[in-house]
């Protein structure tokens, strides 16, 4: 019950404390997102604690790029499991989906801003990694819906 689940989760966070300590940082890191759509991520190293992220979303008949910039910091003395957050801007175009402006099919737009908070595990014997993140987005132009949210989760391979 509760008692196991707390269980596990100490032990799982002491394992990833122990393997995490010899990892390193990364330079660039690509891969796919979880989503309503097929979204492909992307995040580059500015420094040891600043990351560009682009987030490809591809659509029927359409696509949305989102630009973030986000601020990492370690957790529990290791360079395996690192927190962040940030924010940025999404430009969106698609077709065949209902508008807010008509009752008929046509042309979607959204072009917003962005946040972003979540978790990200550096894997320490292998090139890749993994991390869960919500992002909530605005649409400041939208002719669609004005609000998006939800938890993503996204795996990486790391050079």
């Amino acid at each position: 019950g509760l008692l196991m689940a707390k269980t596990i989760t100490l032990f799982s966070l002491l394992f990833l404390m122990a393997v995490g300590a010899s990892a390193q940082q990364y330079d660039l890191a690509i891969g796919l997102r979880t989503g309503s759509y097929t979204n492909f991520t992307f995040k580059k190293s500015l420094d040891d604690f600043t990351m560009t992220e682009g987030i490809i979303s591809l659509r029927p008949s359409g696509f949305m790029a989102t630009g973030l910039l986000e601020y990492q910091r370690p957790m529990a003395e290791t360079n395996a499991l690192w927190w962040y957050y940030g924010f940025g801007g999404h430009l969106g175009v698609w077709e065949g989906l209902r508008t807010n402006s008509s009752d008929l099919r046509g042309t979607a737009y959204g072009i917003g801003v962005d946040a972003i908070l979540g978790v990200e595990y550096n894997f320490p014997n292998i090139p890749f990694n993994v991390s869960v993140d919500c992002k909530p987005g605005l649409n400041l132009l939208s002719n669609y819906s004005r609000y998006s949210s939800g938890l993503h989760f996204s795996v990486r391979y790391v050079m």
